[in-house]
């Protein structure tokens, strides 16, 4: 995760395909996560854009987050990745998916 101060969510996955297929897994469970690619970005830094709202309760969020992380794992991504993002929208427990060995995923 960025960081982000705004409502705007940036979750770097790092290559193309794997963007698109968590987007699209994401979709598939309810949640839009939108897949960003070069030449939008630099090279090696593709993104899932997750907007956050004040109106989304801590359930919905915690929802997405698992749901982003199936997602991830579905598309064939690293635990670790699909870690970060689950973690990327949890509020207050991490149980989305299982941490990845050696901790949570930074």
């Amino acid at each position: 995760m960025s960081g982000s101060t705004t409502q705007i969510v940036p979750l770097v996955v790092g290559e193309p395909a794997v963007a698109m297929a968590i987007c699209e897994a994401a979709l598939e469970r309810g949640v839009f996560a939108q897949a960003i690619r070069p030449p939008t970005v630099p090279a090696g830094t593709p993104r899932l854009r997750l907007a956050v709202m004040a109106s989304h309760t801590k359930a919905e969020l915690r929802d997405a987050a698992r749901a982003l992380g199936r997602a991830a794992l579905h598309a064939g991504d690293r635990p670790a990745v699909a870690w970060r993002v689950a973690a990327s929208l949890s509020t207050d427990d991490w149980e989305a998916v299982p941490a990845p060995a050696g901790g949570r995923a930074a």
